[in-house]
């Protein structure tokens, strides 16, 4: 019995001896086991203008200048118009301009002359104020029928149907000799200078966007340097995603091109293999003055790189951590 007794006395001091004993780990720095991975998003580049071009005169359409795959510098000549009514009603109203300025004029010498009459008492006032308010009239009709002229010339400019941007003809919508009423469309067009990259994000990546010092939109295994121009403050209701758009920095992909967006991400990241699970937690052990401390990471899932808060100087215990509890004393090896 006595035996038996020191037997299990002999047991509890040996345990207790064991767990007094500092528990032997290996570390790393995370400036030597951290990954900085590269990540990626579904993207579209896509034209600022992607625009249908249409009559703003109803008429019938003479020449179609340009063909689908044709691209035609800023300014340059797309569609021309039968213009003949529209020359005729500007030539009409140039020329009642013309009668009422002569008109103006004659009503002019009639007043002075009538001012002078006036100054010699010949004629009545009543008279003067005939005159004066004849010129007046006519001058208001002056106004409204150079306001008809204008509009009359504008309508002529709109005979020849230009591009506002260098642009590439992706569809013809009328055929020459067409009749178009207003706002008929004649051509589609692309701005194919102003080109951007819309992207859909995932929530949580706009931090790591935000911070990356390198983006690139990559399509056909081309890669092309990007930045962010822009994010979108509101959530796509069916993917629950967010928009980004971003402009190209040099080259720019064609319209049209989908493709992915990478950016590498700048916060370190350590290995999936390093999380353990303590209480309701998951997080990984460092060791502060020979001591095992339990870091918290929020949303880290077991076996995934996940990215953490930590000075790359931060010693990571990355072996013999399974056993730890926050507190434990340490005998450190491993590289500096």
């Amino acid at each position: 019995m006595i035996q038996s007794i020191l037997l299990v006395l002999a047991l509890i001091f040996c345990s207790l001896g064991y767990a007094a004993e500092p528990a032997r780990v290996q570390v790393g720095k995370i400036a030597k086991i951290a990954s900085y991975p590269v990540r990626s998003a579904p993207a579209t580049a896509l034209s600022i203008n992607d625009a249908e071009i249409a009559a703003e005169i109803g008429a019938r359409v003479e020449v179609l200048h340009v063909k689908v795959g044709d691209v035609v510098e800023r300014g340059g000549l797309l569609a021309t118009l039968d213009c003949d009514s529209y020359d005729y009603r500007a030539a009409a109203q140039r020329a009642k301009l013309a009668a009422l300025n002569a008109r103006i004029k004659l009503a002019g010498r009639r007043l002075k002359r009538t001012e002078t009459l006036a100054k010699q008492q010949s004629v009545s006032d009543e008279i003067l104020d005939e005159r004066s308010s004849e010129l007046q009239i006519l001058e208001a009709e002056r106004g409204e029928l150079r306001a008809q002229y204008s509009l009359a010339k504008l309508d002529v400019s709109r005979c020849t149907v230009k591009t506002s941007f260098r642009a590439l003809v992706t569809e013809r919508l009328a055929a020459e000799g067409e009749y178009l009423s207003l706002g008929n469309p004649i051509l589609r067009v692309l701005d194919i200078d102003n080109v951007e990259v819309s992207a859909q994000i995932q929530f949580g990546d706009l931090a790591s966007i935000n911070e990356s010092a390198t983006l690139w939109f990559e399509h056909a295994q081309q890669k092309y340097p990007v930045e962010v121009r822009a994010t979108l403050g509101a959530l796509n209701t069916a993917t629950r995603n967010q928009e980004m758009r971003l402009k190209f920095i040099d080259k720019v992909a064609l319209p049209g091109a989908g493709g992915q967006l990478y950016w590498r991400d700048n916060r370190p990241h350590v290995p999936g293999n390093l999380l353990v699970r303590r209480d309701a937690d998951m997080g990984l052990f460092v060791v502060e003055n020979n001591r095992a401390k339990f870091v918290v990471v929020p949303n880290a899932a077991p076996g995934r790189a996940v990215p953490v808060l930590l000075e790359e100087n931060t010693a990571v215990v990355v072996e013999g951590f399974y056993s730890l509890t926050d507190g434990d004393e340490l005998t450190v090896s491993g590289s500096d």
